[in-house]
């Protein structure tokens, strides 16, 4: 048995530095073990604080490698020996972590690829059975929006208009949220018109309410409330799964695209994606416009002048 320190305090301080260093090494690589047999036992904040300091740990022991290959001579036989096996230690646990990092990086790039490839087949199935034309996302559907004068919205409800500290009770909380309800915000005054078709229930014309009172409660915009129309349709008359967005414009062929939940990330518009329908398709929206606008309930706001009468 021997001892690393001398009485010097040079090498004193040398061997603290590596023994620290093949500390927090061993400490890493405890816990990472610890991570993978059992993941419940590590806390996830924690988790996420190990993974961004990796880098720092990395460097912190080729850092008392490197001071401890420099200042060797300080040492006799005995801690020659053992640094070096402190030396060797540290360089195997950071080619360890590269070499993991490396190999994790690759299996979750595969990963991904392959669940991209997964939902690619999947669009593809839908759009061939369905008779689909194109995939876009809500940063090309905003676009089409923006140069269409008739825009008819078929939803469950109409949180994707309306900002969340809008909405005065918000019964399902989600990350689309308001996703557009800047671009209705700003087509509004440019006199283009909104019609909504919803479910009848007292949910949907609490959101009414607040559509109202956020997008048209400046007197100066009142004058567009005509512009705007909310259908309420009785819940076993309504089969839309998903929404769906109609657009008219004198200038462009009328076109319908219906919303695909079942990919993308919530809230972010480059990732929501919208699957256009066929020729036939968008006809029969043209007239199932036309026959709930005959039979359904139209909700007239009464503290806002201009609008409709109900039917």
């Amino acid at each position: 048995m021997f001892s690393i320190f001398s009485s010097e305090t040079a090498t004193t301080a040398v061997n603290i530095i590596v023994i620290l260093g093949f500390l927090l090494s061993v400490a890493y690589l405890f816990v990472w073990i610890l991570r993978k047999i059992r993941p419940e036992v590590v806390d996830e904040r924690f988790t996420k604080k190990l993974e961004t300091s990796t880098s720092k740990q990395n460097i912190f022991a080729f850092a008392s490698v490197v001071l401890a290959s420099t200042l060797f001579d300080l040492f006799n036989d005995s801690n020659y020996k053992m640094i070096w096996i402190v030396i060797i230690i540290s360089i195997l646990t950071i080619l360890f972590h590269f070499i993991y990092d490396k190999v994790a990086h690759t299996n979750e790039a595969i990963r991904h690829q392959h669940e991209y490839n997964t939902h690619l087949t999947l669009i593809e199935k839908i759009m061939q059975c369905k008779g689909y034309n194109l995939i876009l996302n809500a940063v090309a559907i905003e676009k089409i929006e923006n140069r269409s004068e008739e825009i008819y919205i078929f939803t469950e409800n109409l949180t994707t208009d309306i900002p969340k500290d809008a909405i005065s009770d918000l019964k399902d909380d989600h990350d689309n949220i308001g996703l557009f309800a800047d671009l209705v915000q700003v087509n509004i005054p440019k006199g283009k018109k909104y019609t909504y078709f919803l479910k009848n229930n007292l949910e949907n014309i609490a959101y009414i309410k607040d559509y109202y009172a956020y997008h048209l409660s400046s007197h100066n915009l009142r004058a567009y409330a005509k512009n705007i129309a909310f259908y309420l349709v009785e819940p076993q008359d309504f089969t839309f799964f998903s929404e769906l967005y109609h657009y008219k414009d004198d200038l462009m062929h009328d076109m319908s695209f219906e919303w695909l939940p079942s990919l993308g990330e919530l809230g972010d518009p480059d990732k929501q994606f919208y699957l256009e329908l066929s020729s036939s398709q968008v006809q029969n929206i043209n007239e199932i416009i036309v026959e709930l606008k005959s039979s359904a309930l139209r909700f007239k706001h009464q503290s806002i002048e201009g609008t409709a009468d109900e039917s």
